[in-house]
Formats: C-alpha cells, sequence, structure tokens
C-alpha cells in the first residue's frame, strides 16, 4: 500500500468526442497529473485519434485509456499503445476491464470473462516488450520496422479495473495496480501498489443547489445510469426514483432494440427513456449518495479522505456539459491535497 503521508494525483476522465483534446489541454494547465478516456465505440469518439491528438497539444499531463479487449485485437491494441508512447513518451498508461456500455451498446450483454481479460493482458505485455505471443493459437509479433511506433522494449503500466473477486484475482496476476469505484473501495484493493478511484463529483457555489438547471445539464446522466445498470444487470427498480415508469417505457421498445434505446447518451445526457423522470427533485434525493457533491471545501475534504486511506490517484468523471467549470471545480479542490503543479490555478477564470 501506498504510504498515506505521499501526495495523492487528481486525474480526469473523459467520454472521448471532439471537443476532449482541447479539454485535455486545459487540464495539463490546470495541473492534473493524467487524463483517461473512456472506450465505447458506439456511443463515444475513437480513444486512440482522441489520445494522439491531445498528446500532440500537450507536454507534461500523462494520458490513458481505459480499453475492453474484446473490441480490439491484441496486435491492434499494442500497436496504438506503441504509437501513443512514440507521440507521449513516459506519459502513457492502460486500464483494462471486462465491459459495460463498450458491450452492452453492441446487443451483447455478458461481461468479459475475466481470465480472458487476464490473457489479454498477458499478451499485450509481451507484445509490448517486442517479443512473441500466442493468442487463440496464433503466434503474433509487433512487426514495425523503425519509424513506425515506438521501439520496444515497452513498459507501460497497465491497470484493471474491477470490484469483484474475480477481477480483483486478475488484477494480482496480471497488473500493475487497481482502479475502483468510490463506493466500493475495501482493504483487498488498497492492497495493490497503485489504487486508483474512479468517482463523479460536483462543486455548488454561492447560491446553487442540486435543484439547479446546471446540474441537471452536468449530473442528469447518472440518475439514469441507475436505470440502464438495473436493468442490464437484472437488478430490483423498486429502490429507483421513477423506476417503474422507466421501465415501462422500455418495455414498449422492440426487445431486440433495447440495448440502442438504453445506451443512447449514455454518461452524457437524458435519453428518451429518461427524460421526464430524472428531475431536479430526484438529483437532490441520489446525488448525495452517488457523487461527491457540496461546496469545493467539502470535495477538498473527501479528497483527503481518500488520500489519507492510501489512493494513489483520483480519476474524476468529467462531463462534457459544462466541462470547463468541473474541471476549474475539481482542479480547486484538490489544491492543497494532491501533489500535482499549478493546482492553485484553478481559482482563476471561473467560468460561469
Amino acid at each position: 500500500m501506498r504510504d498515506p503521508g505521499l501526495p495523492m494525483t487528481l486525474s480526469a476522465a473523459f467520454a472521448p468526442s471532439a471537443r476532449t483534446p482541447e479539454l485535455i489541454e486545459l487540464a495539463e494547465e490546470l495541473g492534473f497529473h493524467r487524463a483517461w478516456v473512456f472506450d465505447s465505440p458506439a456511443i463515444y469518439a475513437d480513444i486512440w485519434m482522441t489520445l494522439g491528438l491531445a498528446a500532440q497539444r500537450t507536454s507534461r499531463i500523462g494520458v490513458g485509456s481505459m480499453i475492453i479487449p474484446s473490441l480490439r485485437h491484441p496486435v491492434v491494441t499494442a500497436s496504438a499503445i506503441a504509437q501513443l508512447e512514440d507521440l507521449a513518451p513516459g506519459r502513457v498508461a492502460v486500464a483494462a476491464g471486462s465491459g459495460f456500455s463498450a458491450r452492452y451498446a453492441l446487443g451483447d450483454p455478458t461481461p468479459m470473462k475475466w481470465a480472458d481479460v487476464g490473457e489479454y493482458v498477458e499478451t499485450l505485455r509481451a507484445l509490448l516488450r517486442g517479443e512473441r505471443a500466442v493468442w487463440q493459437g496464433d503466434i503474433l509479433e509487433l512487426l514495425h520496422s523503425d519509424g513506425y511506433i515506438a521501439p520496444r522494449p515497452l513498459d507501460v503500466p497497465i491497470l484493471i479495473a474491477a470490484e469483484g473477486p474475480k477481477g480483483i484475482a486478475t488484477a494480482e496476476a496480471v497488473a500493475d495496480g487497481m482502479c475502483s469505484q468510490f463506493e466500493s473501495l475495501n482493504e483487498a484493493k488498497l492492497a495493490f501498489p497503485w489504487v486508483t478511484v474512479h468517482a463523479y463529483a460536483l462543486a455548488l457555489r454561492d447560491g446553487e443547489s442540486l435543484r439547479d438547471q446546471r446540474v441537471l445539464e452536468t449530473m442528469g446522466w447518472l440518475p439514469a445510469l441507475y436505470h440502464h445498470v438495473a436493468y442490464e444487470r437484472n437488478l430490483p427498480y423498486a429502490g429507483l426514483p421513477n423506476g417503474a415508469e422507466w421501465r415501462a417505457r422500455l418495455d414498449a421498445v422492440p426487445e431486440r432494440e433495447r440495448h440502442l434505446a438504453i445506451h443512447e447518451r449514455h454518461m452524457d445526457g437524458l435519453n428518451r427513456l429518461d427524460e421526464g423522470l430524472v428531475t431536479p427533485r430526484v438529483l437532490e434525493q441520489l446525488l448525495p449518495s452517488a457523487a461527491l457533491t457540496g461546496s469545493v471545501m467539502d470535495i477538498r475534504t473527501r479528497f483527503a479522505g481518500y488520500r489519507d486511506q492510501g489512493v494513489d490517484e483520483m480519476m474524476m468523471y468529467v462531463p462534457l456539459a459544462h466541462a470547463e467549470r468541473t474541471l476549474h471545480d475539481l482542479a480547486e479542490a484538490a489544491s492543497g491535497i494532491t501533489g500535482d503543479r499549478a493546482l492553485h490555478r484553478a481559482a482563476r477564470r471561473q467560468p460561469a
């Protein structure tokens, strides 16, 4: 476990879009440690094109991709990582998971087996070292000549994003660290040498409340996400705000098309199933338990709590709506908590 006395770092996570490279540039200016992007090709822009553009606009900030192994052959992923490493030497990291929206939005409701994720990561590591690897019976190797991608061997850190015991066991076997949701952090995860916590936050300033329109535009997708997860994972609806009405709307959609209706605007906004059911009242009820909310000082206190537990990195999701405001607020909240430089600049030029 990391020494609790060491600084914690603050990173931003984005659903890649046309605006994401400029947002990553702003994150660097504000002192963020790393920018992560999520891989969900049916919903968002391409992770590697986004990070390549961001790498060319930045010089310090780390660039990380959250990959789903089933989406790409390991040679395709290894080649992309190696080219990104050529653009941003020493700044690249990868996190692998078993998949949620990236698979469900394609109509596949089954997460990858963790054994397959582990085998994929081991194959990826071998390819990046410049070795041959066997994948599904085929012998693989990166055959690039000089000038195409970064020369091997490459030692790019790889995390595993997991919640249950099988995922944690896979991380212990093949990864450099663990990525956990903030509400499920536990001692088993804190035992890893690199612990990244993924969370959501929304800071309120004087006169603002969780019922404001900006809050709905920025965080309305989060209550909607609870409905999506409940359906996809066959969880009960009884405790969800307006859950019965949401399910009735979904039942009216042809079954073969439901994955498309559910994941439209996933973690971005409200789709046709969600509109009118995620209200300011729902946000006021749900957000305090689903995200880090309150004043900038309240969020700073929460950050300090994670730091004191031994968390190495806070990976904070930044929705596209009001993204500049969110980045400034997060950076200001982290000032004095993290070890990054220039976070004090967050207090300047607060966007409306």
